[in-house]
């Protein structure tokens, strides 16, 4: 018997062409890539509506992934917040553009006198 779905996903039509497009167009991230694809083996109006682990062995992915999916696109109704992660919190970067620049012409210069390679 099968287990009742949470979460229904119905996009619309408009929806569903956005995401088709940009899975096939090489724009996105293969992590968006593969979110996208989790909306529309999930969409309940599409050609496939499957279940979660019909999607799971379709694509390859834990049914948890896909049940989180499914619960962020009830819970806004946005594609964006569901297919792109939010921007994270944390310590920012020490090497900028200018050091990244200067290391890099650093490694790229002759070793010095006595070495053979740079370490």
């Amino acid at each position: 018997m099968g287990q009742h779905q949470q979460n229904i996903v119905q996009l619309t039509e408009t929806e569903r062409k956005l995401l088709i497009q940009q899975t096939t167009s090489g724009q996105w991230t293969p992590r968006e890539v593969m979110r996208a694809n989790i909306l529309l083996l999930a969409d309940i109006n599409g050609p496939y509506a499957m279940q979660d682990k019909e999607v799971s062995k379709e694509l390859g992915c834990s049914e948890s992934s896909i049940a989180y999916r499914r619960k962020r696109f009830a819970i806004t109704r946005s594609i964006e917040d569901t297919i792109f992660d939010n921007p994270r919190t944390g310590r920012p970067t020490i090497v900028d553009g200018s050091v990244d620049a200067h290391i890099t012409m650093i490694a790229c210069s002759t070793p010095p006198e006595g070495h053979g390679r740079w370490t």
